[in-house]
C-alpha cells in the first residue's frame, strides 16, 4: 500500500508547487522522486531501515517527509500545500494538454478553479488572450 500511494502523493505535491509558482527545481524533485520510488521494489523496508537517502535523488528532505508518512499514514507538508491551493485545480489536471503552469494562470488571470469554470470561458473565449493559450499552442492535426 505505501509503495503506490507515496509516489502519487510526491507527484501531487509536485503539481501544487508548480500551480502555486513555487521554484521549478523543488517541484522537479519532487516529480523525480515520485518517479524514482514508482519503480522501487522494497519501499517499505527501505523506509524502516531508514535508507531512502540512498536512493538516488531522494533527498533529506523529501526523506523525512516519506518517513513521516509512513509512520502516521499523513503528511503536514502535504495537507499545508492541499489547503493553500483549491482541491478543484488538481482535477483540471486530468484534461489533456492542461499542467500545472496553465492551470496556475487559468486560476491567476481568469480566477478559474473547476472544470465548468473552465468550460464557460472557453465557450466566452476568453482563454486566446492568455499567455500560452494562443493559436500558436494548439495541437496541430
Amino acid at each position: 500500500m505505501v509503495k503506490r500511494s507515496i509516489p502519487e502523493i510526491l507527484e501531487e505535491i509536485a503539481a501544487l508547487l508548480e500551480i502555486k509558482g513555487e521554484n521549478p527545481f523543488k517541484s522537479r524533485a519532487y516529480y523525480n522522486a515520485a518517479k524514482v520510488l514508482s519503480s522501487v521494489e522494497n519501499l517499505d523496508s527501505l523506509i524502516k531501515e531508514k535508507r531512502l537517502r540512498e536512493i538516488r535523488g531522494i533527498g533529506e528532505a523529501i526523506s523525512a517527509k516519506i518517513e513521516e508518512y509512513a509512520a502516521t499514514g499523513s503528511m503536514a507538508y502535504y495537507e499545508e500545500l492541499t489547503k493553500e491551493v483549491p482541491a478543484s485545480l488538481l482535477q483540471l489536471l486530468q484534461i489533456p494538454n492542461l499542467g500545472p503552469k496553465k492551470i496556475k494562470v487559468l486560476y491567476d488571470e481568469l480566477g478559474i478553479t473547476n472544470i465548468g469554470e473552465l468550460e464557460y470561458a472557453c465557450k466566452e473565449n476568453r482563454l486566446s488572450t492568455l499567455f500560452s493559450f494562443g493559436p500558436r499552442h494548439r495541437k496541430r492535426s
